[in-house]
């Protein structure tokens, strides 16, 4: 027995659920999660560090362990704030030329930035 839950108009229009906001939802929760342990290592391991000179900067980014969970961080912040945006502007934005121009330039700047702060990571090792 199928549940069918769309209202006449949905059936009449051929709309309905398409069943993408759960893993939206859940890759949501999980990048906030994410950025909350990652962004907490980074800045203890901030704090921690004696960061005097490039070269001692450097020399943190250059353990595996350090540069590993920076670029995971540098990722999950960047997917976190591209999913928060694109739901936003499929919320707010109404117009269909306006937001493909709005997801467009939302995800130009969030996997451009990712991709520049990757670089510029490895350029560091």
């Amino acid at each position: 027995m199928q549940a069918d839950f769309k209202s006449p108009y949905k059936k009449a229009t051929g709309a309905g659920s398409n069943r993408a906001g759960l893993s939206h939802w859940v890759a949501q929760k999980f990048t906030a999660v994410a950025n909350v342990v990652l962004t907490l290592f980074f800045f203890l391991a901030l704090l921690g560090g004696d960061f005097d000179s490039r070269v001692s900067a450097i020399a943190f980014f250059r353990h595996p362990v350090n540069c590993g969970l920076t670029a995971f961080m540098i990722g999950s912040v960047f997917y976190h704030a591209k999913l928060g945006l694109t739901m936003v502007a499929e919320d707010y934005i109404s117009c269909k030329a306006g937001l493909v121009g709005a997801l467009t330039a939302v995800n130009l700047l969030c996997y451009g930035g990712a991709a520049i702060c990757l670089v510029s990571l490895i350029s560091l090792l």
